[in-house]
């Protein structure tokens, strides 16, 4: 049984007890490209705040690297509009229904919504070279995403929150869990941004989320919008 409840919280959106991927669209308008220059440095400053630094679930979890699905996500898939509207399904997945900003920031955040429904069909190829971070980062494609989710499921113990990364002694050794991430999308001064992330670590471990940032003072923070929370 499913309960959605709206909460003050970082986190947009938490799926916990399946593969966080799934609950996400998978089928892409077009082909993925390279990040826009223009969207270039913000955007890996983005993905490289929340891989290391605490804001990604299992942050804490022992790992040698990260492994991150080599390209984005495209949010919406093709021949789907980007505003489901307000009876669609997708509440907890698409930004118009799981994202709610204070009154005072309606406007600021109708304009993030503008460059999310100019994109929406997007995915975008990952550079590994420009996603810095303490620990090495691998890009995943999609026969290694394949290789990985079988290779966890079948050493992972039935009652286990997450992998153990000590079990392993496949070509995941020291792997938690696998990243994928949507576009970033921004208002035009570069000012809010949102991007959804999500994790999975084998079997019922796994989390999904929208995730809006604020930068202030050259700093990208989380805000601790009202949202909705989906629990499995």
């Amino acid at each position: 049984m499913r309960h959605t409840v709206s909460v003050f919280t970082i986190a947009l959106l938490v799926v916990v007890g399946f593969r966080a991927t799934s609950q996400a669209p998978d089928v892409t308008a077009r082909s993925p490209m390279e990040i826009p220059a223009d969207r270039q440095a913000d955007s890996y400053a983005i993905y490289f705040q929340l891989l290391p630094k605490g804001q990604i679930e299992g942050a804490e979890w022992k790992r040698s690297f990260w492994l991150v699905e080599d390209t984005t996500l495209a949010a919406v898939p093709a021949g789907q509009p980007c505003d489901p509207g307000t009876g669609a399904l997708s509440l907890g997945f698409n930004p118009h229904r799981a994202i709610q900003p204070p009154a005072d920031r309606e406007a600021e955040f109708r304009s993030l919504l503008a460059d999310f429904d100019a994109h929406c069909h997007e995915s975008f190829e990952f550079s590994a070279d420009q996603l810095h971070t303490s620990l090495p980062v691998r890009l995943a494609d999609a026969a290694t995403q394949k290789r990985f989710e079988a290779a966890t499921v079948a050493i992972q113990k039935a009652d286990a929150a997450f992998i153990d990364t000590s079990a392993r002694d496949d070509e995941f050794a020291g792997v938690a869990a696998i990243h994928t991430f949507s576009e970033v999308y921004f208002t035009p001064d570069h000012h809010l941004a949102m991007v959804y992330t999500s994790m999975w670590c084998g079997g019922q471990c796994g989390m999904s989320r929208w995730v809006v940032l604020e930068r202030k003072d050259g700093q990208w923070n989380l805000l601790p919008w009202v949202s909705s929370f989906t629990v499995s």
